[in-house]
């Protein structure tokens, strides 16, 4: 049996189940890739961005199955339970790519939602003081933009990397509109009593 100990990282034994009965060079190339793998996961786990973390793991562990699959010999020595368990790596990482898409688009429709609906029930209230009416504006403006302008970068940012895969993501307010939205329009049915 191979050590399961290279420098500072421990491949688990798990990772070698249902593996009994394979030569020497087989276990020694299953290794070499669950350490590879391990290696691209500490590498993937630099990016901030938690979705392309997912996306290198695909592209990389895809790019390991390519190789093993060009080669006939590769193959057979790995065999074709251990190319299954990759494929699914590859899948999995997909998928969880997708999920992150998908939760982001939902997150985006959702926050548009909720703004528009207070931005149609807000409109029409009144706040009868100007020194209050500013001051209101202005604490929404201090929670709502920094934090909304972060969603936005990100999105931003992602759509650029990944034009294919975020292009119908749509972003419907900037946030220099949406603090003019909320630091013009809130509480606009204003009204000066003398």
């Amino acid at each position: 049996m191979p050590p399961l100990k290279f420098g500072d990282q421990l491949i688990l034994e798990g990772e070698l189940r249902d593996l009994k009965g394979r030569s020497h060079l087989s276990l020694h190339l299953i290794l070499i890739i669950a350490v590879l793998q391990l290696n691209l996961k500490g590498k993937s786990e630099q990016l901030s961005h938690v979705p392309l973390r997912h996306l290198f793991m695909m592209n990389n562990v895809h790019y390991i199955v390519e190789k093993n699959e060009e080669s006939k010999e590769l193959r057979e020595i790995i065999g074709d339970d251990y190319m299954e368990k990759l494929i699914r790596n590859v899948k999995q990482a997909m998928t969880s790519y997708q999920v992150s898409k998908r939760a982001l688009r939902k997150r985006l429709k959702a926050f548009n939602s909720v703004f528009e609906e207070i931005q149609t029930l807000h409109t029409n209230w009144i706040v009868r003081d100007s020194e209050l009416l500013n001051e209101l504006r202005a604490s929404m403006v201090d929670k709502l933009i920094p934090a909304y302008k972060k969603f936005h970068v990100e999105v931003e940012r992602n759509r650029e990397i990944h034009k294919k895969y975020f292009q119908k993501i749509n972003i419907k307010h900037s946030f220099e509109d949406l603090e003019a939205l909320v630091s013009k329009n809130l509480f606009s049915n204003y009204e000066i009593i003398v």
